[in-house]
């Protein structure tokens, strides 16, 4: 099964192209992982990895998602001829404004 969940912030921004009668966005995620050594010292590590959303999720994404926006992306691996990247399946958005509202409440 093919099937991966990652939770990061949007890095750089999200770029839009139109097929026929459909969209598509490309955008990379920041995504923190921690991990202790040896002698127990922790640290952390940050990967940028790529992904792909099509059809409604595309335009979703380029509308809403906002540089470091925490995004939650359920998708599935893919390779073309000279990279991997990740296929949207599902996404939740978290955005500053919306914990922000919450926190004052």
């Amino acid at each position: 099964m093919n099937n991966c969940v990652f939770l990061g912030k949007l890095y750089g921004d999200v770029h839009c192209q139109q097929h026929n009668k459909t969209t598509s966005a490309d955008f990379q995620l920041e995504v923190e992982s921690f991990r202790k050594n040896k002698n127990g010292v922790k640290s952390r590590s940050v990967t940028v990895f790529d992904f792909q959303a099509w059809d409604t999720a595309a335009l979703t994404i380029e509308q809403r998602l906002k540089k470091d926006d925490l995004i939650l992306v359920e998708c599935s691996a893919r390779k073309d001829q000279n990279s991997t990247y990740f296929r949207v399946n599902s996404f939740r958005i978290f955005n500053k404004e919306r914990f922000s509202n919450k926190l004052e409440d």
